[in-house]
């Protein structure tokens, strides 16, 4: 994407332009814009928004004050300064070397290759010798190779005339036309921070003084600071922190105030350190200006009597929640009622959260940079205020609450016949948890009472509610079955709920056990899936639609088109393929990743393998298809949000330059060709079926899917529904038959529509959403970590059932099948008595081992390179292999220290 002149998001500061300056200074066409990756203290990078290679930022003078993750525009620098893959040193030989990238010989036949009719690169001094492209320090710049061998001008630019060969080293290449040759990289320089997160973040770290002048180490990979304040107290046992720092380009280095951290238990202070390494500033709360035009109670809001009038009344049905007991933000509500045999209603209410967070408000920009919220142990950190994430928006029971509904007409089997959707006004009947839903379900099958410990406001009754989940539950079975059957992946991590103490003052967990996921868990995530995927057909039905308005309507006025926000997952990186198929053949099981129906047909046959083996008891069989999933789950590829214009927008440009790159002069400064060119162009057909194959979702085996159902605790949720509003009346207005009517419909949207939507850079908020989920993410799983840390030093060690996931040089990973937690341990924090395996001889120093002979019709593991015989100090021999059960101790070894060791227990002798 280009730097816009209008972008408001690039404040301005110490070591960064405005986008209007950057505009004014370099030409909108010479700017790329990305996400920042710091490889190292010199080596950066942004991806390519066309064609996906990396545009390399080297050395603290291009990067700034730029860090990981923050949203950059970059301007490329001349080509001169451009990197390349081959390598100049000393020739070792006197002969005539000339070295192709293995690469570019694959793409060219033999015949080719052998009748090239360039001269082979002869110099008495060097040699070109090629380098792996993921060595970026060690790559020859274009300029100085040129210098020292320029017969390498064809073989990197090969329709340049040598001639030009000083103009081009000096010129500024367009940076969305196609590259000469496979071997060279972009560089460029940062002219604006997009976006960051360090206006809003505070580091942890320790301090050191040296002559006067203190010095902050970050926690974390950030550069040191150095305070401009005196610190009374340099403890370097304490833990200090920074916040409102800058960047100085006079030192290149950043400077702020050092402040001692606050008193809080061992725990919770490794928690803080987690979020604010993860990106998580924000805290539980809100400035003031948020709570502008926000009744100050529950009390104090009354639904205006205007809602009643354009919203569908749900209120005569018998809705209900599903949620965690412990839930207090209710994103959704359901309701069933039978139409006639075997057709039904069913109706999927979601919060209406747009009503009251106005775009472009402040609220509205404080939930755009939290993005999520964040739960962890018995805590949360919202999105919302309390007073929106609490109560006016959550779907309590008992009260009348504005919805956005999407309500199917579907047959028990889950044929879909019918959909509708809109706003509309509900109250909820019931608060349900999933464990008390789940009684009552068994118990209507079973035929027994109902359990008592159900409230349900009038006029509905506990018998209403059991019927309404008995009739859904034959549904989403079978939504489930077949979303399973056309290929769906149900792979999923176990979570860990901890029993915090209520009465004593220590915050560490006196319990833990796994969550259990119950068929009513199943019920809602199926009833909310289909709602997410009907939203995004949706939104692709009035992409596809765009520009048809002005064929029906003879009207200047056009509406205003706020784009569609979808969610892709796409499949494995070829690495990580084949990562898992290498997983699975060391455990002797065959593995087909084509599609994730392949791969979940791979995965049911191995559980079948394992559930054949006699030699294994049924706990080890469960335990091993644990871990074979988990080892599978963990290699798949992180969905994302993404702006279908934006994608569009990449699409069209890329078409562009391919239809003229015959002529093309990629570096004629005359052909200046921006994505702003290309943004409000209406997609063709090939367009659209690119985006399909672009947006399908891996994991759910489907073609379009986004985020509708949790816009309290998901700001990408709160977006969709504002796209959704601004779309459902040109779709249904198109369908029509009274042209007037539509026409003057039609013209009451467009004015609606300017007046209630903000208009975002989505393609910004999708980065912006897509960081901060997986940041987020990220911070939850240490800290739950850090929780279960606390609980085995205050009460372990702890004697666990461990399968062996994997094993190498630098760390051991096992999984606790109690908690379903991986474990990442150090070498030095593992003991195997007497044993040493073969792939970890240089973890431990004692203990007998040897490498066994295998035989194929005793070993149950053909690979050799993955079995071991462990010679235990009690003298009993065994044979192990990855995925195997054993028993451990699982102990802290230094309180000081948040880290896990690990002894495994022989087996016992049988008497």
């Amino acid at each position: 994407m280009v730097a816009k002149q209008s972008f408001s998001a690039a404040a301005k500061g110490p070591g960064r332009l405005s986008a209007e300056r950057v505009c004014l200074k370099a030409p909108p066409a010479t700017l790329l814009e990305g996400q920042l990756f710091v490889l190292d203290h010199y080596t950066a990078y942004i991806i390519h928004p066309v064609d996906g290679s990396r545009v390399f930022i080297n050395g603290p003078k291009h990067r700034g004050r730029a860090v990981s993750n923050d949203y950059v525009s970059v301007q490329l620098l001349p080509v001169s300064k451009w990197q390349c893959q081959l390598l100049v040193e000393p020739a070792p030989q006197q002969e005539p070397v000339m070295t192709l990238p293995e690469h570019y010989v694959e793409n060219q036949s033999l015949e080719k290759i052998t009748n090239h009719d360039l001269d082979p690169i002869v110099n008495p001094k060097y040699s070109s010798q090629l380098v792996s492209s993921r060595n970026f320090s060690s790559m020859s710049k274009v300029g100085e190779l040129i210098g020292l061998r320029p017969d390498v001008i064809p073989i990197l630019f090969p329709k340049m005339d040598p001639k030009d060969i000083t103009e081009l080293l000096a010129s500024t290449p367009n940076p969305f036309v196609p590259m000469p040759s496979p071997l060279l990289y972009r560089t460029g320089t940062v002219r604006s921070i997009l976006w960051s997160e360090l206006s809003r973040r505070k580091i942890y770290g320790t301090v050191h003084k040296t002559n006067d002048i203190v010095h902050f180490k970050p926690t974390t990979k950030f550069p040191r600071i150095q305070a401009i304040n005196q610190v009374d107290d340099c403890d370097p046992d304490k833990l200090y922190y920074v916040e409102g720092f800058h960047y100085s380009n006079q030192f290149r280095r950043y400077f702020g105030v050092v402040k001692p951290a606050s008193e809080l238990s061992e725990l919770q202070r490794a928690c803080q350190i987690v979020l604010s390494e993860h990106g998580v500033a924000h805290s539980t709360n809100f400035d003031e200006q948020c709570y502008e035009n926000l009744p100050q109670s529950e009390q104090d809001f009354v639904i205006p009597e205007k809602e009643f009038l354009t919203r569908r009344d749900y209120r005569n049905r018998c809705v209900f929640t599903l949620d965690p007991s412990t839930a207090k933000d209710i994103d959704d509500a359901i309701h069933i009622t039978q139409i006639k045999d075997d057709l039904y209603e069913v109706g999927v209410h979601i919060a209406d959260v747009s009503y009251f967070v106005k775009s472009g408000s402040a609220l509205d920009n404080e939930a755009s940079d939290r993005c999520t919220s964040i739960y962890y142990a018995d805590k949360v950190i919202p999105m919302l205020p309390p007073i929106l994430s609490e109560q006016l928006c959550s779907l309590n029971p008992g009260v009348e609450r504005l919805a956005f509904s999407v309500v199917f007409t579907i047959k028990s089997s889950g044929q879909l016949v019918d959909q509708w959707i809109g706003r509309s006004i509900i109250r909820s009947c019931s608060k349900l948890s999933y464990e008390t839903a789940q009684q009552i379900i068994d118990s209507r099958e079973k035929k027994l009472p109902a359990p008592e410990n159900v409230t349900v406001h009038e006029p509905y009754t506990v018998e209403q509610v059991s019927r309404s989940l008995q009739q859904l539950i034959k549904i989403t079975r079978n939504l489930r079955e077949t979303r399973i059957e056309n290929g769906a992946l149900t792979m999923s991590k176990v979570e860990i709920k901890f029993e915090i103490p209520t009465n004593e003052d220590s915050d560490v967990p006196s319990s833990y056990y796994p969550k259990q996921i119950l068929e009513t868990n199943n019920l809602v995530e199926e009833l909310m899936l289909l709602t997410n995927q009907t939203i995004a057909k949706c939104l692709y039905n009035a992409i596809s639609l765009r520009g048809k308005p002005s064929r029906f309507f003879e009207s200047s006025q056009k509406p205003t088109w706020q784009g569609a926000f979808l969610r892709r997952h796409p499949p494995p990186s070829t690495q990580n393929v084949s990562k898992i198929i290498a997983n699975f053949a060391s455990m002797g099981f065959k593995v087909v990743t084509t599609s994730s129906a392949t791969l979940r047909a791979s995965l049911e046959e191995a559980f079948k393998q394992l559930n054949n083996d006699q030699g294994l008891t049924a706990e080890n069989r469960r335990n091993k298809q644990l871990a074979l999933s988990f080892m599978t789950l963990v290699l798949l590829s992180l969905a994302q949000y993404f702006s279908v214009d934006d994608f569009l927008g990449k699409r069209l440009m890329q078409k562009h330059y391919e239809n003229q790159s015959e002529d093309l002069n990629p570096f004629d400064s005359k052909e200046r060709v921006s994505m702003a060119d290309f943004s409000s162009a209406i997609p063709g057909f090939e367009d659209l079926n690119s985006l399909l194959e672009y947006a399908k979702h891996f994991g759910l085996a489907t073609g379009l899917y986004t985020h509708f159902t949790s816009p309290i605790r998901r700001y990408a949720d709160l977006i969709v529904h504002r796209q959704v509003a601004s779309v459902l009346g040109i779709t249904s207005h198109l369908l029509d038959k009274d042209l007037s009517t539509a026409q003057s419909l039609y013209s009451k949207l467009t004015t609606s529509v300017k007046d209630s939507v903000h208009s975002v850079d989505l393609m910004m908020q999708a980065f912006k959403c897509n960081v901060k989920r997986n940041q987020s993410r990220k911070a939850q799983e240490i800290i739950k970590n850090l929780y279960y840390v606390a609980h085995v030093k205050k009460y372990g060690p702890l004697k666990e059932k461990v399968v062996l996931v994997s094993a190498g040089s630098r760390e051991m990973q096992v999984l606790i099948k109690s908690t379903g937690t991986v474990l990442r341990i150090p070498p030095d924090q593992v003991s195997f008595p007497s044993v040493c395996f073969n792939f970890l001889a240089k973890l431990f120093a004692k203990g007998t081992y040897e490498f066994p002979p295998i035989d194929k019709k005793k070993s149950k593991n053909k690979l050799l390179n993955n079995t071991i015989l462990v010679a235990w100090e009690n003298g009993m021999r065994e044979e192990l292999q990855l995925l195997d059960v054993v028993d451990a101790l699982v102990y802290v070894n230094d309180d000081r220290k948040w880290r896990l060791s690990l002894h495994i227990i022989p087996p016992s002798k049988s008497p």
